[in-house]
This record gives structure tokens, C-alpha cells and sequence, in this order.
């Protein structure tokens, strides 16, 4: 007997965003930032300026994990109705300049991603999701929150300036 399997072409999927506004968590987190400079050497999908993988005990990196752990605990409620106990495996901050890339990649077997912009410049890449045809622009205090399966990239884009981000992978802790 042969079984019908049906691979369906799009997934549902939600992005959730929030704006935060903490000038202090945003200041500590670019002067960590600029004082780990280049850590990966562009060996990571990241082809950027890129901080070790575990800023987490970092000022400014320190806050941001609380507000993500809490943002996680509400949206896996709100969306899923599933009680979630969250775990930052790593998080890292990028500083992208001109023509700087990310290679399109997902975060599996992370549970959740998400991306955080400090102040970006005018012109500068957008995230891009491949799979559900959508652009995100960056905006200064953006947290965005995704499912970790999801791929994404950023482009090369000549730009002045420089573009902060955070980005982190979320498991679940038992």
C-alpha cells in the first residue's frame, strides 16, 4: 500500500518584534562590542566584525538576555499555550560594515533565534526570511524573535557607518 505524503510549499511561521528602549543596555552592549572586535575572523556564516559566541555574563548583553528569556516565556504561551523554560545557548554581537554579509542559514536545533539592532545606519541590509519572502529593516531598539528552522541571510549593501546587532539562540532548559 502506498501512502500519499503532501510536503507543503509554504510554512506558517510568525516573526514576533518589540521595541526596547534602554540607552544604558545600548551603549554597554556596543562597547563590548568594540572592545572584543573581531573574535571569529569571518570563519561563521557572519562575514563581519563578530564577538565570541557566549557574551552572556557581558553588561548590556546581561540585561538583554532577561528581556528575551521573558519575551520568550509570553510568546510561547500566547502563540503555542506550552509552559517554556528558556536557555540562551549562545549570543553574539556583530558589527556589520559596508558591504559586510551574513550567509542564508538557519539556528537548528535552537528553539527560538533573534536579532537586536543598536542605531543603524541609513541604507543599511535588511534581514532577510527567504523562505516566507520577507525584508525586515533594521530600527534602532528592534528585537526580533523567530523560530530557529527559519532561514535567513543579510546582503552586501554599501552603507556608511557601522550596523550593531546582537544575536542569540534560545533552547529550552529542563
Amino acid at each position: 500500500m502506498k501512502e500519499n505524503i503532501k510536503l507543503f510549499a509554504k510554512v506558517s511561521t510568525t516573526l514576533f518584534t518589540s521595541i526596547l528602549n534602554d540607552v544604558q543596555m545600548n551603549n554597554s552592549i556596543v562597547e563590548q562590542i568594540d572592545l572584543q572586535g573581531d573574535r571569529q575572523k569571518y570563519r561563521t556564516n557572519v562575514k563581519a566584525q563578530m564577538t565570541d559566541w557566549n557574551m552572556i555574563d557581558k553588561p548590556g548583553f546581561n540585561s538583554l538576555v532577561n528581556i528575551i528569556c521573558n519575551s520568550v516565556k509570553e510568546i510561547s504561551m500566547t502563540k503555542y499555550n506550552i509552559p517554556f523554560n528558556p536557555i540562551i545557548n549562545d549570543i553574539w554581537g556583530i558589527n556589520y560594515k559596508k558591504n559586510d554579509t551574513t550567509l542564508e542559514h538557519d539556528h537548528w536545533p535552537s528553539t527560538f533565534s533573534c536579532v537586536y539592532y543598536i542605531n543603524p545606519p541609513k541604507n543599511c541590509p535588511s534581514l532577510i526570511f527567504s523562505e516566507l519572502d520577507f525584508q525586515l529593516k533594521p530600527k534602532h531598539g528592534l528585537l526580533v524573535i523567530f523560530e530557529g528552522w527559519l532561514k535567513h541571510y543579510v546582503p552586501k549593501v554599501d552603507f556608511e557607518g557601522s550596523r550593531y546587532t546582537v544575536s542569540c539562540n534560545v533552547g529550552y532548559h529542563k
